[in-house]
C-alpha cells in the first residue's frame, strides 16, 4: 500500500490539481495550452533525450518488447475489427479506435510513475516502448488515416508521416538519444544538467495540463463502443503482455512488471489529437481519455500491489 500511496497517489493528486484549476478556471483553455506547448516543445524532449542517451540500451530485454508489441497488436486489431464489424465505422474512425485502445499514456502516467518506484535506472523498458510506439505505431497510423481521408493522384500518406517527423521534436529526441545511447558517448555534464533541470517539469505540468483538459471534457459516445476500447486498453492489453511474456518468452522481474504497467496505463491523447486534426471521432476520443485516466488509478495501482 504504501507504494501506491508514494508513487500513483502523488501523479493522480497533480492531475486533480489540475482538474481543479480548469473546472474554477484559474486556468483556462489558452493558459493550458501555452503550458502544454512548453512540455511538447522544450521540457518533454529534454527528460527523453537525457533518459536515452544514458540508458544501458545493450542489457536491454528485447523479448519483453516483442512481448509488448504482441499484446498490443492484438488489441489494436481487436478493436479495428469491432469498429468494422459490430459499430460500423468508417475506415478513419476505425484507425482512432483503434489507437484508443491500443496507445498509452505511457510518457506522462507510466513514466513518472516508474521514476518513483524504481528511479531512473528502471525506466530503460518504458523508454524502448516509447519509441516503439513512436516509431512504429504512430507511423502506422498517419499513414492509414491519410489513406482513410486523403484520395487521388495527389495522395501522399509516407509524406505525412516525414512532416510529422520533422515537426516532432518529440521524434526527433528519441532518435537523437538512442543514438547517443548506441554510440556510448559519455553526456557532458553542463548538458546532463540542464536536460536534468529543464526535463523535471515534464511530468508534473503535463499532468497538470491533463487535469486542466478533462474538466472541460464531456462523456459523449456509444456507451457499449466505449466500454469496450477502455476495456480492451486497461484490462486486456496488460493481460495478454503478461500472459505473452511469462507464457512464451518466460520473463520475469522487475522489466516484466514495468511492461504490464505501461499497458495498463490509461489511453494517450494521440487519438484525440487525430481527431481533432482529420475532424473525426473527437468526442469519443476525449471521453475515452477521460474515463480511462480515472479508472487507471485502480488498475494502476493493483499491478503495483503484484510487483
Amino acid at each position: 500500500m504504501g507504494q501506491i500511496i508514494n508513487a500513483v497517489l502523488p501523479v493522480f493528486a497533480i492531475i486533480g490539481v489540475g482538474w481543479l484549476a480548469g473546472y474554477r478556471r484559474v486556468v483556462d483553455e489558452t493558459a493550458a495550452a501555452t503550458l502544454n506547448r512548453f512540455v511538447f516543445y522544450f521540457a518533454l524532449p529534454a527528460l527523453l533525450f537525457r533518459l536515452l542517451a544514458t540508458a544501458p540500451i545493450a542489457e536491454f530485454s528485447w523479448p519483453l518488447l516483442a512481448a509488448y508489441f504482441a499484446g498490443q497488436l492484438v488489441v489494436w486489431l481487436a478493436a479495428f475489427a469491432a469498429m468494422a464489424l459490430i459499430w460500423k465505422r468508417s475506415m478513419a474512425e476505425r484507425v482512432l479506435g483503434a489507437v484508443s485502445a491500443g496507445l498509452p499514456n505511457h510518457v506522462f502516467l507510466a513514466l513518472p510513475i516508474v521514476i518513483w518506484l524504481l528511479g531512473e535506472a528502471g525506466t530503460l523498458p518504458v523508454l524502448m516502448i516509447v519509441a516503439l510506439d513512436s516509431l512504429v505505431i504512430y507511423s502506422m497510423t498517419l499513414v492509414l488515416m491519410e489513406i482513410a481521408t486523403h484520395s487521388g493522384p495527389d495522395r501522399h500518406p509516407f509524406r505525412a508521416v516525414f512532416d510529422s517527423y520533422r515537426r516532432s521534436p518529440q521524434l526527433i529526441t528519441i532518435l537523437l538519444g538512442l543514438g547517443w545511447a548506441l554510440a556510448d558517448f559519455p553526456l557532458p555534464v553542463a548538458v546532463e544538467t540542464a536536460t536534468t533541470f529543464l526535463g523535471a517539469a515534464a511530468a508534473p505540468t503535463a499532468l497538470f495540463v491533463l487535469g486542466s483538459h478533462l474538466s472541460r471534457a464531456r462523456i459523449s459516445g456509444d456507451r457499449a463502443m466505449l466500454a469496450s476500447l477502455i476495456g480492451l486498453k486497461i484490462v486486456v492489453h496488460p493481460m495478454l503482455v503478461w500472459l505473452i511474456a511469462t507464457g512464451l518468452f518466460g520473463l520475469s522481474g522487475n522489466d516484466l512488471w514495468v511492461a504490464v504497467l505501461v499497458a495498463t496505463a490509461p489511453v494517450g491523447a494521440t487519438s484525440f489529437v487525430l481527431g481533432q486534426h482529420y475532424g473525426l471521432f473527437r468526442d469519443e476520443a476525449s471521453t475515452i481519455v477521460t474515463i480511462s485516466t480515472a479508472l487507471s488509478f485502480f488498475t494502476m495501482s493493483a499491478v503495483i500491489l503484484l510487483m
